[in-house]
């Protein structure tokens, strides 16, 4: 007998051919029951699983946006993220992706997101010359040929932060190479707006007035040069010292002042010993110290003693001698020199040259002594020369030299001013 469903059926009707049952739906027949030859199919993992597939065309997995993940994940689960076009499963601790096309990246996806980062975010970098062609507002990039970070911006590149040099205000500014050089010839402030380079700092502090009446010559000012110092962005006052008075006749000269700043302190250099037939002054300690004095078997064959770092001591004078004889000034490279006998007069020691501005040149020179016999020279780097007929002649100013001595007290000769001290700073700033 041929299979035929009942002609005209209604809705659920049944028909039953050789155990199996069908049921009408209202559009067509469906079947109901299974005979025993048609088993129902249980679905397990194995049925799924470790299965060749040898469809050509495709298989479906869940899809979403990040916010429609799984609120509570296992490991393993796999889907497709409509937020960031990529596949993704679950690794036990984040959803990961699995591979394919890489993420699409968006401004959104970028900006306005929170990075916990604690390691570095990476800029381009290149010269100038390698700058884009066409940049728009808001290009960021480390320029190699200035050291700089850079932004552009209507129309222009404008540096944001400067790598590797430094920035600053104060006092007379001149430009050696890559470096701004800052001259302080009196007291000011030093104002850091930039720190990315090291400092290096002259400091020479006033040299001490020669001594009047056969003076022993000037001490020249504490010298400190130090480089690679690190500062701060800040306002950092400054303080020149003055030179030491210069010795009248038969009268006591002055030591230099202190020049300060940076936690530096630069001594005075001190003052040259003088005579008078009732008295005598002896020479003074200082950043190098100044000459001492005899003059028929009175006055102090002890110099002034320099600063350790600073400058050297000053010179001897002789004892013994007929006429008056004294020694130099100390500087900051050389001791002064002593007094002889039969009227021979001590020099002033010579400064350092330091190339801080790009010119090599002199500091902080001592004084020469005065005579009736040799006049004593004054040292390299400012110091006064002594004199045998006339006053002292005075240390150069700005170079912390010392004052150069006077003559015997009987012609009315007294000795040279200390020169001023010199505050220097230079740094790289391109």
């Amino acid at each position: 007998m041929a299979f035929q469903f009942p002609s005209n059926p209604t809705l659920n009707q049944t028909y039953t051919y050789n155990s199996i049952t069908w049921t009408y739906n209202g559009r067509g027949w469906s079947r109901s029951t299974f005979g025993t030859s048609s088993p129902v199919i249980t679905v397990t993992p194995a049925n799924v699983s470790d299965q060749a597939n040898t469809s050509t065309g495709y298989f479906s997995i869940p899809k979403g946006s990040t916010a429609e993940r799984p609120g509570t994940p296992s490991t393993g689960m796999v889907r497709y993220n409509s937020t960031l076009n990529i596949v993704e499963q679950y690794n036990g601790t984040t959803w990961a992706a699995v591979g394919g096309e890489p993420p699409v990246i968006t401004p959104a996806s970028v900006s306005d997101q929170v990075n916990t980062s604690t390691g570095y975010f990476d800029l381009p970098m290149g010269t100038t010359a390698q700058r884009p062609a066409s940049p728009a507002n808001g290009y960021t990039r480390v320029n190699t040929t200035t050291s700089a970070l850079e932004m552009y911006y209507a129309g222009t590149w404008a540096t944001i932060k400067s790598v590797g040099i430094s920035s600053a205000t104060g006092g007379t500014v001149t430009t050696s190479g890559n470096f701004n050089i800052h001259t302080f010839t009196s007291s000011g402030n030093f104002t850091v707006s930039q720190a990315g380079a090291s400092f290096d700092i002259l400091m020479v502090a006033g040299g001490g007035g020669g001594g009047g009446s056969t003076g022993g010559g000037g001490g020249a000012g504490g010298l400190i040069y130090t480089t690679g110092v690190t500062l701060t962005e800040s306002t950092y006052a400054l303080v020149v010292g003055a030179g030491g008075a210069a010795g009248p006749n038969q009268g006591a000269a002055g030591d230099g002042s202190n020049s300060t700043g940076f936690s530096l302190i630069a001594v005075g250099g001190g003052k040259g010993a003088f005579s008078n037939p009732s008295t005598f002054g002896l020479a003074g300690n200082g950043g190098s110290g100044g000459g001492a004095q005899m003059y028929e078997g009175r006055g102090n064959v002890t110099p002034g003693l320099g600063t350790s770092g600073q400058g050297n001591n000053g010179g001897a004078g002789f004892n013994g001698a007929v006429n008056g004889t004294a020694g130099g000034g100390g500087g900051a490279g050389v001791a002064g020199s002593a007094g002889t006998a039969a009227g021979g007069t001590g020099n002033g020691g010579n400064g350092l040259s330091i190339d801080i501005t790009g010119t090599a040149t002199y500091y902080a020179g001592g004084g020469g002594a005065g005579s009736g016999g040799v006049v004593g020279t004054g040292g390299l780097g400012g110091g006064g020369a002594g004199w045998n007929g006339s006053y002292g002649l005075p240390g150069t100013v700005n170079t912390g030299g010392g004052g150069g001595g006077g003559w015997n007290y009987s012609g009315g000769s007294g000795g040279g001013a200390g020169g001023s001290g010199i505050i220097i700073v230079r740094y790289r700033y391109q």
